[in-house]
């Protein structure tokens, strides 16, 4: 008898538990059904930064357009594919915070090479590593290319030729290595001069070749011409074999 009324004690115990439960469980989709979820965790606050500051006016009017969305629904892809509607853009880190607040890192494409057209002014349109030109200014510190007539002039917010992309790069590793800060770029070539050993060089690069393989090959030049104690004068690498001329 004594274990029987032991036993329906605790049968007792577990039937107001699971009632207890279900019980709680509707009182809770009874809940929901009247207030739903989502108006608790809608974006409401936007913290927005790039690697130089707070985000500009355009920026932060894009992400704006996440204002009253579900917290939990809003993805990192659309938010980029929102946020990529300026140029200047080029990569969206978000971060979310309970209940409302939707954190975005914007990286901004960066500048690595000014570019001038004589026939146009005396500025610079500043151009990324992918090709975008970023802006149109009056000076810059970046490595420098000087563009001929036949070369299309650069549109802000539009792309550049993969060639002038690759004259581009191997300016700035030119600048590395031999601290040569201007060149002038035609459907031609690359052409820049250099100091070597005491001496002036002009050297003129393919306009399609590549940068390191293009400055590798310059370097090892050089390095056996001063090995040599014979410095050209021009080096053209437009060709299969290098033209050296004394």
């Amino acid at each position: 008898m004594t274990r029987d009324k032991g036993g329906n004690k605790r049968n007792k115990k577990r039937f107001v538990l699971a009632l207890s439960f279900f019980v709680c469980f509707l009182f809770f989709v009874s809940f929901l059904a009247r207030f739903p979820l989502a108006n608790f965790v809608t974006v409401d606050n936007i913290v927005c930064k790039t690697q130089y500051g707070p985000c500009d006016q355009q920026d932060l009017e894009l992400a704006s357009r996440f204002i009253g969305k579900n917290l939990f629904l809003v993805t990192s892809a659309e938010v980029g594919e929102m946020l990529s509607g300026s140029f200047k853009n080029n990569k969206v880190f978000v971060s979310k915070y309970f209940p409302d607040t939707l954190s975005l890192v914007i990286e901004k494409r960066k500048g690595f090479v000014a570019v001038s057209k004589p026939d146009v002014g005396s500025g610079f349109f500043l151009v990324s590593s992918d090709g975008t030109a970023l802006s149109y200014e009056e000076s810059s510190a970046l490595p420098k290319l000087v563009l001929s007539e036949e070369v299309a002039m650069p549109v802000v917010g539009g792309k550049v030729d993969q060639d002038l992309i690759n004259a581009g790069k191997t300016l700035s590793l030119l600048r590395l290595g031999q601290n040569v800060s201007t060149a002038d770029f035609s459907k031609e070539g690359l052409a820049v001069s250099i100091n070597w050993d005491s001496s002036s060089i002009s050297v003129t690069f393919p306009a399609n070749g590549d940068p390191e393989l293009l400055t590798g090959a310059l370097q090892l030049i050089l390095s056996q011409a001063k090995m040599d104690g014979k410095i050209p004068k021009v080096i053209d690498l437009r060709y299969k074999n290098p033209v050296l001329r004394y």
